[in-house]
């Protein structure tokens, strides 16, 4: 009995240890394949990690590109504010006119069908680097909130832009809604050269150039110059803008007159505001109240001796029924007198087509002219001859009339919005800021 029991034991212990062996290998199996399955799955995820940052990266940069490209089409209407009324597929009408004459469209300058040709292509956001990403525009489309005017303001524009990185196919597309204003001047480079027909000849403006006239084209006009505003060079433009409306001659004693003995006799040098002048009140655009001398004459004939000065500081305006012819000089010299202004001296035309201001080039005239129906020249201008400040007319009268056929600067564009009592009509439209920013899907 000991002995049977004893063995029993024995083999019991026997029987234990090599079942002990027998369950380690399949322990040790299924912790490596655990191990492996926690290793793949931790990898997989690290994987589908790695190309979630990617995609996101991706999609972030493209929509970094693509708000890049929405800025620059922004910046592009600001500067063409007459398209922001148009559906991108009108801005490639380079001639375009209006109903209300020969006016030009929105899309008269060879930049805004330039622009539009391309603007659905692939652009590089930075035409040195394409690394950095391409933009197109996908649309613009302008509603105006009275549809019987499809192309006034106010109104709402819907621009939609994709941005993409030339080495990867996310694209992302914006699309946003702009509120277009009715026009003010803020933004609008004030012209020192405004025809409503023809062109200058050989004569060169040193300042912007605006033109109602669609049959002239834009190399005709001669400009030299770098606006100090802008930094951007002087330059022609087509304009939708009207000139300003005359304002209603004076009547009454707040009209002067020339003295009695102007340009007779030995008084050939005449002298404005003259002794005795009433000054009238009036507002200038910025809401400064001046004192005006204001003078109506049928025809102005200084004689070849005479001269006809304003006092520099002085503010004088002269109502012109009729014309002036060359002869003697009008002298207004601002330089070295600081509460001097072009616009201190202004000349308003009121005669009909064909009426004509002719100077001399003897000197530069501080001077502001809005003569709508008139054809203006200076002739014999000289190196220093002209007119510094602005000059709003018909047309220029290039060799024929005035004989303004010099080669030389007859305009400088000296003038401000500000300090005149004048506004053009017709004011391009304003973008106001983004209304809504939605983003979308786009495919490659």
């Amino acid at each position: 009995m000991k002995v049977l029991k004893r063995g029993y034991a024995v083999g019991r212990h026997l029987i234990g240890k090599n079942g002990d062996r027998g369950y380690a290998m399949p322990i040790a199996i299924g912790f490596g394949l655990a191990i492996m399955m926690v290793s793949a799955a931790l990898l997989l995820r690290s994987q589908n990690d790695d190309v979630t940052a990617n995609q996101q990266e991706a999609t972030g940069s493209s929509l970094n590109v693509a708000e890049s490209g929405l800025a620059r089409i922004q910046s592009f209407i600001n500067n063409n504010r007459s398209v922001s009324t148009y559906n991108l597929s009108a801005w490639s009408n380079s001639r375009a006119t209006v109903s209300t004459g020969n006016l030009c469209g929105p899309t008269s300058t060879t930049d805004i069908a330039a622009f539009a040709a391309g603007a659905r292509n692939w652009q590089n956001v930075d035409p040195a680097s394409p690394s950095k990403g391409q933009f197109r525009v996908v649309d613009y489309t302008y509603q105006a909130n009275d549809a019987t005017r499809p192309n006034s303001a106010p109104g709402i524009g819907t621009l939609q832009v994709e941005g993409r990185l030339t080495n990867r196919s996310s694209i992302n597309s914006l699309r946003v809604t702009i509120p277009v204003q009715s026009g003010d001047m803020s933004g609008v480079p004030i012209p020192g050269l405004w025809l409503n027909s023809g062109q200058t000849g050989g004569n060169t403006v040193q300042g912007n150039v605006l033109t109602n006239d669609c049959s002239v084209p834009l190399s005709a006009f001669s400009t030299t110059g770098v606006d100090p505003n802008t930094s951007e060079p002087y330059r022609a433009y087509y304009t939708t803008m009207q000139m300003p409306a005359l304002p209603t001659m004076p009547t009454g004693n707040s009209l002067n007159s020339l003295p009695n003995n102007a340009f007779t006799g030995n008084n050939n040098d005449v002298v404005l505001p003259h002794p005795g002048a009433q000054a009238t009140t009036k507002t200038l655009n910025n809401g400064q109240t001046v004192q005006v001398y204001e003078y109506g004459i049928n025809n102005l004939n200084i004689p070849q001796n005479g001269s006809l000065t304003i006092t520099p500081g002085t503010r004088v305006t002269i109502y012109l029924a009729g014309n002036i012819s060359r002869g003697g000089d009008i002298i207004h010299n601002c330089t070295g007198v600081p509460t001097c202004r072009p616009t201190n001296f202004q000349i308003y035309g009121y005669g009909g087509t064909g009426s004509t201001i002719c100077l001399n080039g003897n000197n530069y005239i501080d001077m502001f002219v809005l003569a709508p129906r008139y054809a203006v020249g200076v002739a014999g201008a000289g190196g220093s001859g002209g007119i510094r400040g602005a000059v709003w007319v018909n047309n220029w009268s290039n060799s024929g009339g005035c004989g303004s056929n010099t080669s030389n600067i007859t305009v400088l564009q000296t003038a401000d919005w500000d300090l005149m009592s004048v506004m053009p009509q017709n004011l391009p439209p304003r973008f106001s800021p983004i209304q809504t920013w939605q983003r979308q899907d786009a495919q490659p």
